[in-house]
């Protein structure tokens, strides 16, 4: 192989890898971007589930956390009685058994369940639970925009390559006429010619997740967020208000009665 055709193979070769790293950001891009789209769709499937918490769970990390793994039954309609701890009433974010749901939005349930749990007895705040959603979803959206372009940039990278390369394999006698032999501006050509499709391919790929895929994540993620928060100002938000109200009377009841 003379240095010509060594150089159109490294060339080639390169574009070749670029264009495989191309495709891998592109589908890992894509699949964050799906992640976005179905952050929330299964909001249709929550539902309230009563249960009862004592202050020995509140106060350990692990058992909270094993305990919003395993939601029981509310402390007063269970068959095990134990009156010597003392439990609160509350209730939780769940979804059926039979309805599995994304990691993403299963997070944003056991946050927002845990922030109840530490708040029992107190008025929660609807804008601390947008909050924990906001953030985990803002947490995919970082991940999008840091991957988005990365097509690109790897086409422009493979570009300057193979023309660095097509270059390192010319005869320079040819440019200047020493000779009548232009394989080497030829293969030169052909590298650029590789190396200019990795970059239009980076390009169309950016192009295609940026203004087609993500957008309409984007809309679809913020319509159902938005059914997502009806359904806390809907059917949690009057729970907590009662709840906190009931609180309030037992407190002015015993009061009196002191």
């Amino acid at each position: 192989i003379n240095m010509e055709n060594l150089g159109l193979i490294i060339a080639i070769s390169i574009v070749v890898s670029v264009v495989v790293l191309q495709f891998i950001s592109f589908f890992k891009t894509k699949q964050k971007i799906t992640e976005l789209g179905s952050l929330f769709e299964n909001v249709d499937c929550l539902f309230l589930k009563k249960t009862s918490i004592n202050s020995k769970v509140l106060q350990s990390k692990s058992l909270l956390k094993k305990f919003l793994s395993n939601i029981p039954k509310s402390h007063s309609t269970s068959e095990e009685e134990n009156d010597d701890e003392d439990y609160t009433d509350l209730s939780l974010l769940a979804v059926p058994i039979d309805k599995p749901i994304k990691k993403s939005f299963e997070v944003i349930i056991n946050r927002t369940n845990e922030y109840l749990c530490k708040n029992t007895g107190t008025s929660a705040d609807l804008s601390i639970l947008e909050d924990i959603c906001d953030n985990q979803r803002d947490s995919i959206d970082d991940e999008i925009h840091n991957s988005l372009n990365v097509p690109l940039y790897l086409g422009l990278a493979g570009t300057f390559i193979g023309i660095i390369t097509g270059v390192s394999g010319i005869d320079f006698k040819q440019i200047f006429g020493a000779t009548s032999d232009f394989t080497g501006l030829q293969h030169l050509l052909y590298g650029v010619g590789f190396a200019m499709f990795a970059s239009f391919l980076g390009l169309l790929l950016s192009v295609w997740n940026s203004t087609i895929l993500y957008k309409a994540a984007v809309v679809k993620s913020n319509k159902e967020k938005e059914e997502y928060i009806d359904f806390l100002r809907r059917e949690l938000m009057p729970l907590l208000s009662n709840s906190m109200a009931s609180s309030l009377n037992s407190l002015k009841g015993v009061l009196g009665h002191f």
